[in-house]
């Protein structure tokens, strides 16, 4: 038997009012699941892909409308979130790079080329390619921006925001499933800021937390969560489904340490 959920979310935008209305189709046996991992990748995208986690049912990320300046310009884009954008732009001389290989595997499948990534390491690793001599060389003299969230700032350069955030209606069982998770793997620190606001009985100081290696590392280290990092997804989900005895990363005093 499946359960239709509908979500009603309204936010007033330039005086006008955006009705986003959400649809997730769920077994209602997913009450009784027992999984103590949180991926922090959403639902309803990824939930019929991979049933072993929970995911984010509190977070909706929507596009935003936006055009890249004229100008030859480099581009870090940080996820598929910005696609939209490139896939809009027809200036052939843009230079992009992406923020890790599953976000260069999935743009290449769109249409869009790469010419470079962080392999996710995050954007103190495009600041270093920036201000590479050999780099500079080959492309000359350009401005950099970052594609990213509304309101966030990078090291790299301006950012330009293609998408922001908007909350979910959420039920009692998901509070309920959130409280039995013992591990979470965070996609950035204002996802984790978000949640703990949101289920602020949850005792997040107990649990074990995990990211990339980029800025949601910093963020949950300043957040007092002694965040372990990974090297992507991936690697996380082989920790998981090895019962957690594969080797991991943690980061301390700006070295990174690799121990089972």
């Amino acid at each position: 038997m499946l359960a239709v959920i509908k979500f009603k979310l309204k936010k007033k935008i330039d005086e006008e009012t955006i009705e986003i209305t959400q649809k997730l189709i769920r077994d209602k046996q997913l009450d009784f699941r027992t999984t103590k991992s949180f991926l922090g990748l959403p639902y309803h995208e990824f939930y019929t892909k991979n049933k072993t986690y929970l995911y984010d049912e509190l977070i909706l990320k929507k596009a935003v409308p936006v055009q890249l300046p004229k100008e030859p310009s480099c581009y870090f884009v940080t996820s598929r979130h910005n696609f939209h954008v490139l896939k809009n732009d027809k200036n052939q001389s843009h230079i992009f790079f992406s923020g890790g290989m599953t976000t260069w595997e999935r743009g290449r499948k769109q249409g869009i080329w790469f010419q470079g990534c962080s392999e996710g390491y995050g954007h103190e690793e495009i600041y270093n390619l920036k201000n590479s001599k050999c780099i500079q060389a080959i492309i000359g003299v350009r401005d950099w921006f970052v594609l990213s969230r509304v309101g966030t700032k990078s090291i790299v350069g301006d950012v330009i925001g293609t998408y922001d955030y908007s909350l979910i209606k959420t039920n009692l069982d998901y509070y309920r499933r959130l409280t039995e998770v013992d591990t979470f793997f965070w996609t950035s620190g204002h996802q984790a800021q978000t949640f703990m606001e949101i289920f602020p009985n949850i005792p997040w100081l107990t649990r074990t937390h995990a990211c990339g290696l980029g800025k949601t590392f910093t963020a949950l280290s300043d957040m007092g969560l002694d965040p372990t990092c990974f090297i992507n997804i991936d690697h996380f989900n082989n920790w998981v489904t090895n019962q957690k005895d594969e080797f991991h990363v943690t980061c301390q005093n700006d070295k990174i340490y690799f121990r089972t």
